[in-house]
């Protein structure tokens, strides 16, 4: 689920083994809905990640980052990231398929 705010009740069900990715593409991060993103998702067990953002992914302790697909400059060494801290992200052909795999994607 793509989130680029904190609302209270994001979901209301019970859902479990869900991944939230916060992106705010179209105005300055906000830390405080980041803030609250990471409680709540903790809370209810959640997997959180932040989009095309590592010193945020890492301050806020997220559980890694999602580079998207448009994104073909980002590429990580895993060499300075916590063993658990994944790096995810979304491709639509063979081409982004192999950019992702070189930018250390899972």
């Amino acid at each position: 689920m793509f989130v680029d705010k904190y609302e209270k009740n994001i979901l209301k069900n019970d859902i479990t083994d869900l991944g939230i990715i916060y992106r705010n593409y179209s105005k300055k991060q906000n830390e405080s809905d980041i803030c609250k993103l990471r409680s709540y998702c903790n809370n209810k067990k959640f997997k959180f990640y932040i989009s095309n953002n590592l010193r945020l992914a890492i301050k806020f302790k997220t559980d890694g980052i999602y580079i998207p697909s448009f994104n073909k400059r980002i590429t990580l060494s895993r060499a300075n990231l916590d063993k658990n801290f994944k790096i995810i992200g979304s491709a639509h052909n063979r081409m982004e398929i192999k950019k992702k795999i070189d930018q250390g994607c899972e």
